[in-house]
């Protein structure tokens, strides 16, 4: 259900006397928007992402946490995936052939840039985290 503007007048003979019923109005609008809005992000509650990369992509990431991430291969050979910030390695290595992910987890702040390293082909994803 959404919301409908009710408009307003200044003094009483603006037409518009306080009611109940444009009090409840008011009331139900607040509770509608309460009742859409997801619960607030606590300490140590695991966020879902889902994030998926390709080679050489980038994510910055929204808040201070500790990060699930995933590097895997659907090739037959080999990978050497790895997610990067400031042209660093902080996860990954290497990804044996074909269904094969290596998984782990890694402190980031918030507003990092994470890269994923740009000449390997390989499925990047950060999975979500677990904000401090």
């Amino acid at each position: 259900m959404g919301y409908t503007k009710q408009t307003w007048n200044d003094n009483a003979s603006g037409g518009t006397p306080i009611t109940a019923a444009r009090l409840n109005h008011i009331e139900e609008g607040i509770y509608q928007i309460g009742a859409s809005v997801a619960h607030p992000i606590r300490q140590g509650e695991y966020v879902k992402l889902s994030k998926t990369m390709t080679q050489g992509q980038s994510y910055t990431v929204p808040a201070d946490g500790w990060y699930v991430l995933s590097c895997s291969n659907d090739k037959n050979y080999g990978a050497n995936a790895w997610f990067m910030v400031d042209n660093e390695p902080i996860f990954g290595g290497y990804v044996e052939g074909a269904n094969n992910e290596t998984l782990g987890t890694v402190p980031i702040a918030k507003g990092t840039v994470v890269t994923t390293r740009s000449n390997v082909p390989a499925s990047y994803t950060i999975q979500g985290y677990y904000p401090w």
